[in-house]
């Protein structure tokens, strides 16, 4: 859940007067996170990228807006901007809108000032180019933390040179663990990892790969 609201809260915050929060003790706690940086691509020796990072915008509803009023404003206004939309996810969370257009997110300006309920959350997408034999050979990824992390294939014996290093930030929290709107500040920038080049181009890796080894499980 940590993880979940760290990246809603990176996306989007407002500045309030924060010495009001300050004022208030040990009624609100700081917290210090991590954000992950942007994994590297990996390319072949001919410079063509076999597999690279998308960056993707969803929407979210934490929970439903209070008071009936409020609540059918909500949905009205939600409707208008989205057209039609879907409610999915076990739990009180739901996911409304995948793959949110620039111009949408700027129409939702106003909705996520008012409604704190409703938050954008980025997610990151790992591609590579379609050839079953390459797939193979780049190997898989999974999200862990927030985080896309290498699991097999040659994103998994380089997985540390391909993530980069996470950046870092404090914010203050209240009792529910809610991010204090205009407390967060960057610590650290995250540096985006690097890029990975072959020694092998598309072709080749499609030869000596033809059988859909693992690299990484001959290493």
């Amino acid at each position: 859940m940590w993880a979940f609201m760290a990246s809603a809260a990176l996306f989007y915050y407002t500045v309030y007067d924060r010495e009001i929060y300050v004022q208030l003790g040990n009624r609100l706690a700081w917290r210090q996170g991590t954000f992950p940086a942007v994994r590297g691509k990996i390319i072949d020796k001919d410079n063509l990228i076999l597999a690279w990072t998308e960056k993707y915008f969803d929407l979210y509803l934490l929970k439903k807006p209070d008071g009936r009023a409020r609540r059918e404003h909500f949905y009205t206004e939600l409707k208008r901007i989205l057209g039609a939309f879907t409610q999915t996810g076990d739990g009180e969370i739901k996911l409304l809108k995948k793959g949110l257009q620039p111009e949408k997110i700027m129409e939702l300006d106003k909705l996520l000032r008012v409604y704190p309920e409703l938050r954008i959350v980025p997610r990151f997408e790992r591609r590579c180019i379609d050839y079953p034999e390459v797939r193979a050979f780049v190997g898989k990824t999974e999200t862990k933390d927030g985080r896309t992390v290498g699991i097999s294939g040659v994103e998994l014996m380089y997985n540390r040179e391909l993530n980069g290093t996470d950046g870092l930030y404090n914010v203050m929290v209240d009792r529910n663990e809610n991010w204090i709107k205009g407390t967060w500040s960057l610590k650290r920038n995250a540096t985006t990892g690097h890029d990975l080049l072959l020694e092998l181009s598309l072709e080749e890796i499609r030869k000596e790969h033809a059988d859909g080894t693992d690299p990484a499980e001959k290493k």
